[in-house]
């Protein structure tokens, strides 16, 4: 099964993102599931990163498994960023229906700002 844990802000941008684990439906280098998640989570870093106000920490890369924080800076277009966070996540919830036994997402809100604890 593929895990794909994403982080949203408050703006509806992608803060956090974490891809684990191989679809099973072919051997590896030949599954189409994981080629398309793939593509998916590679297209949306490289457009993360050509934004120029988009910087990827922490990215982790090894096979089966893609990690990475994202902060955006204050200056951004943050409509145009949660344009590209909804483009990925259309493609990825429209391959959960096509194979909702083998792709599992979970979405939860990442608040960026920090609490001081009052």
């Amino acid at each position: 099964m593929i895990a794909v844990a994403v982080g949203l802000d408050s703006h509806e941008c992608i803060s956090e993102l974490n891809v684990t684990g191989h679809a099973g439906l072919d051997i590896k280098g030949n599954d189409p599931l994981c080629a398309a998640v793939s593509i998916l989570t590679r297209t949306l870093l490289t457009a993360l990163y050509a934004t120029g106000v988009a910087d990827i920490k922490d990215e982790h890369e090894q096979e089966g498994m893609l990690a990475a924080e994202i902060t955006i800076q204050d200056s951004a277009d943050f409509s145009r960023i949660a344009g590209i966070t909804a483009f990925f996540l259309t493609g990825l919830f429209e391959l959960q229906n096509d194979y909702p036994q083998t792709i599992m997402i979970d979405l939860f809100t990442k608040n960026s700002e920090e609490t001081d604890g009052t």
